[in-house]
């Protein structure tokens, strides 16, 4: 399973490093996250705010390691309270998107609606007095932009790499970027394509 997501989550400018802080944000089961803590990094905190999904990474992380923190929280561009929407085909997809109808997104069918607490990536790290973040890796069903823009304190201070999914909305490849440049302007970028498109920051 590292093999697989090493392959999947890493190019050579672009890696979870020993030592580093991580933040897994659309954690879901929680694989990243294991190869986070494979790779040697010193705390893991993973974000999932689907209900049914949480359960079985807050299962999995005390099964693999207690470097892995699992947080049932929605990271967003602001602290609050989201309407998630989740599919039919055992709960295991959801997303915030209300609009879903020219993304990827329109394949799944989602008969059911939970409201999930919200919260940013800046709130998060001061609140709990994290002295820095090395690694971001987000892939959240559409909610990318948001999150970046709920990270612009953390990204200044400490330039974390990152690996961001760029295939939920039509014009991630381009949006994405130009957010992150307009927080930092010094990160160099490059779009990969292994089965799915991430963006990987560095």
């Amino acid at each position: 399973m590292a093999y697989i997501l090493n392959g999947k989550y890493s190019i050579l400018e672009c890696h979870v490093k020993a030592g580093d802080i991580v933040f897994d944000v659309g954690a879901h089961f929680g694989f990243f996250s294991y190869y986070a803590v494979q790779n040697g990094a010193k705390e893991v905190y993973a974000f999932e705010p689907n209900p049914y999904v949480f359960e079985i990474l807050k299962k999995n992380a005390e099964l693999w390691s207690e470097k892995i923190k699992p947080y049932q929280l929605a990271l967003s561009s602001q602290n609050g309270e989201v309407e998630l929407f989740i599919s039919d085909d055992l709960g295991s997809i959801s997303t915030i998107l209300q609009n879903r109808q020219n993304t990827v997104l329109k394949l799944c069918e989602y008969k059911k609606s939970v409201k999930v607490k919200t919260t940013t990536i800046d709130e998060f790290v001061k609140e709990n007095e994290i002295e820095r973040v090395d690694f971001i890796k987000i892939d959240a069903e559409g909610a990318e932009r948001e999150i970046i823009k709920g990270a612009k304190e953390t990204t200044k201070n400490f330039k974390p790499r990152m690996a961001i999914a760029a295939y939920h909305l039509p014009d991630d490849k381009k949006v994405i970027p130009e957010l992150v440049l307009s927080i930092r302007d010094d990160y160099k970028y490059k779009l990969v394509n292994k089965g799915d498109e991430d963006l990987f920051f560095f």
